[in-house]
Protein backbone atom coordinates (compact mmCIF):
# COMPACT_ATOMS: atom_id res chain seq x y z
CA UNK A 1 0.00 0.00 0.00
CA UNK A 2 0.91 3.57 -0.58
CA UNK A 3 -0.12 7.33 -0.56
CA UNK A 4 3.30 8.67 -1.73
CA UNK A 5 3.32 9.58 -5.46
CA UNK A 6 6.66 7.32 -6.12
CA UNK A 7 5.10 4.67 -4.97
CA UNK A 8 1.98 4.77 -7.17
CA UNK A 9 4.75 3.58 -9.63
CA UNK A 10 5.38 0.73 -8.12
CA UNK A 11 1.71 -0.06 -7.64
CA UNK A 12 1.19 0.31 -11.19
CA UNK A 13 3.35 -2.42 -12.00
CA UNK A 14 1.92 -4.94 -10.17
CA UNK A 15 -1.96 -3.97 -10.39
CA UNK A 16 -4.17 -2.52 -13.19
CA UNK A 17 -7.01 -0.16 -12.88
CA UNK A 18 -10.16 -0.04 -14.53
CA UNK A 19 -8.67 3.15 -16.30
CA UNK A 20 -5.77 5.83 -15.90
CA UNK A 21 -4.69 9.26 -16.15
CA UNK A 22 -4.17 10.22 -19.83
CA UNK A 23 -0.05 11.11 -19.74
CA UNK A 24 -0.24 14.72 -20.82
CA UNK A 25 -3.65 15.35 -18.25
CA UNK A 26 -5.14 15.25 -15.32
CA UNK A 27 -8.91 15.29 -16.00
CA UNK A 28 -8.90 12.85 -19.03
CA UNK A 29 -8.55 9.36 -18.72
CA UNK A 30 -7.86 6.13 -20.57
CA UNK A 31 -8.72 3.03 -20.72
CA UNK A 32 -7.15 -0.34 -18.70
CA UNK A 33 -9.46 -2.75 -17.38
CA UNK A 34 -12.67 -1.24 -18.71
CA UNK A 35 -13.40 -0.80 -22.49
CA UNK A 36 -15.84 2.51 -21.95
CA UNK A 37 -17.84 3.92 -19.38
CA UNK A 38 -20.44 6.16 -18.45
CA UNK A 39 -21.04 8.62 -16.10
CA UNK A 40 -24.72 9.69 -14.75
CA UNK A 41 -26.37 13.28 -15.25
CA UNK A 42 -25.66 14.20 -11.37
CA UNK A 43 -22.17 12.22 -11.48
CA UNK A 44 -22.77 10.01 -8.69
CA UNK A 45 -22.97 6.87 -10.88
CA UNK A 46 -20.01 5.23 -12.94
CA UNK A 47 -20.66 2.33 -14.76
CA UNK A 48 -18.24 0.68 -16.49
CA UNK A 49 -18.07 -2.12 -19.55
CA UNK A 50 -14.88 -4.26 -19.12
CA UNK A 51 -12.53 -5.97 -21.20
CA UNK A 52 -13.01 -9.54 -21.90
CA UNK A 53 -10.04 -10.44 -23.43
CA UNK A 54 -8.29 -9.84 -19.44
CA UNK A 55 -7.09 -12.98 -17.38
CA UNK A 56 -6.21 -12.86 -13.57
CA UNK A 57 -2.29 -14.75 -13.26
CA UNK A 58 -4.27 -18.31 -12.33
CA UNK A 59 -6.06 -18.11 -15.45
CA UNK A 60 -9.19 -16.96 -14.01
CA UNK A 61 -11.44 -14.62 -16.63
CA UNK A 62 -11.57 -11.03 -14.95
CA UNK A 63 -15.03 -9.92 -14.39
CA UNK A 64 -17.31 -7.67 -12.10
CA UNK A 65 -16.95 -10.06 -9.35
CA UNK A 66 -13.10 -10.12 -9.39
CA UNK A 67 -13.62 -6.23 -9.24
CA UNK A 68 -16.39 -6.10 -6.38
CA UNK A 69 -14.20 -8.78 -4.50
CA UNK A 70 -10.92 -6.46 -5.04
CA UNK A 71 -12.81 -3.72 -2.91
CA UNK A 72 -14.54 -5.41 -1.25
CA UNK A 73 -11.26 -7.39 0.28
CA UNK A 74 -9.79 -4.17 0.76
CA UNK A 75 -12.49 -2.91 3.08
CA UNK A 76 -12.90 -5.98 5.08
CA UNK A 77 -8.70 -6.27 5.69
CA UNK A 78 -8.88 -3.26 7.50
CA UNK A 79 -5.65 -1.57 6.58
CA UNK A 80 -4.72 1.73 6.30
CA UNK A 81 -6.38 3.65 2.82
CA UNK A 82 -9.48 1.47 3.32
CA UNK A 83 -11.28 4.33 5.35
CA UNK A 84 -11.83 5.92 1.31
CA UNK A 85 -13.15 2.50 -0.08
CA UNK A 86 -16.01 2.42 3.14
CA UNK A 87 -16.55 6.03 2.92
CA UNK A 88 -17.37 5.54 -0.72
CA UNK A 89 -18.95 1.93 -0.47
CA UNK A 90 -19.79 1.87 2.66
CA UNK A 91 -18.95 -0.79 5.81
CA UNK A 92 -19.63 -4.16 5.15
CA UNK A 93 -19.96 -4.53 8.89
Amino acid sequence: MTFSTPGWGIVQQIYQSLVNYNQSSYTTFVPVLAKSWSVSTDGFNYTFVLRTDVFISNGDPFNAYVMWFSLYRAIVMNQAGSFILKKTFGSPD
